[in-house]
């Protein structure tokens, strides 16, 4: 990978100065701690690259929000030496962000991808205190529902509201006639609010929004673009370490 970087870095600089017009060179990086660990050498990728854009879908698969910003403690049931009685996961955007900052990777050059849609699993209840209630075990394979459909879809009724502390995301749940039940996790206002408030602390270079037409483009619920609009503003009040080569004209 480094080499190919390299491949590139040279031909983004020799068309910058033939042409005398600006060219940069980003990479799609991971969130999933297994691939931070694995699959790239951190610091060379940052040194190479102009940004480095944060996949929100590449998240930990075990959490039970789909973009956590921290991972959820696990009650052992045992004590393991190192560990203790609870396990903490390094999954949350808090930490898999932290780690790209850790090896090497400036935080001007990290862009936070952000996903407007929410994630619907449907599980048996009775298995889930088995598997430590990761309701993304009992269900891997979620179903996607943009926010435009999702907003209106979760005012039905029979759907209890809650907030996931660790997560920081909101979820909701009903229970199926099949004595199954139905699980949402999504993003509102406050989760992103919390989202916003990292990329500041950690001074991050901004965000990029995946996707933004997933968002309620028509105002089914309210005014159109709602989410759009919070991150715009909170992007607007957050003093900028970068400049980017395309001229948004």
């Amino acid at each position: 990978m480094v080499q190919l970087l390299q491949d590139l870095r040279q031909a983004v600089n020799a068309a910058s100065k033939s042409r005398n017009r600006n060219r940069e060179l980003w990479f799609r990086g991971s969130l999933h701690p297994s691939l931070l660990a694995d699959a790239y050498n951190i610091f060379d990728v940052c040194e190479l690259v102009d940004h480095v854009t944060l996949d929100p879908s590449t998240a930990e698969s075990l959490e039970n929000s789909h973009a956590p910003l921290y991972g959820t403690p696990q009650e052992l049931g045992m004590y393991i030496p190192n560990i203790g009685n609870v396990h903490y996961p390094k999954t949350g955007f808090n930490t898999t962000t932290q780690r790209w900052i850790d090896e090497g990777c400036a935080p001007k050059k990290l862009l936070l991808g952000i996903g407007l849609y929410g994630i619907s699993r449907v599980f048996s209840p009775a298995l889930a205190p088995y598997l430590y209630n990761k309701v993304n075990l009992l269900a891997p394979n979620g179903t996607h529902l943009e926010q435009r459909e999702l907003c209106k879809y979760i005012r039905e009724a029979g759907w209890s509201y809650a907030w996931d502390g660790y997560g920081g995301m909101p979820y909701v749940t009903r229970a199926l006639q099949n004595g199954q039940v139905e699980r949402i996790s999504y993003e509102d206002l406050d989760s992103l609010r919390l989202k916003m408030d990292m990329v500041e602390q950690k001074r991050f270079g901004g965000i990029y929004i995946d996707y933004v037409h997933s968002d309620d483009i028509y105002g089914s619920c309210g005014q159109a673009y709602t989410l759009t609009a919070y991150l715009l503003r909170r992007v607007r009040t957050i003093p900028s370490d970068i400049g980017f080569a395309i001229d948004w004209n």
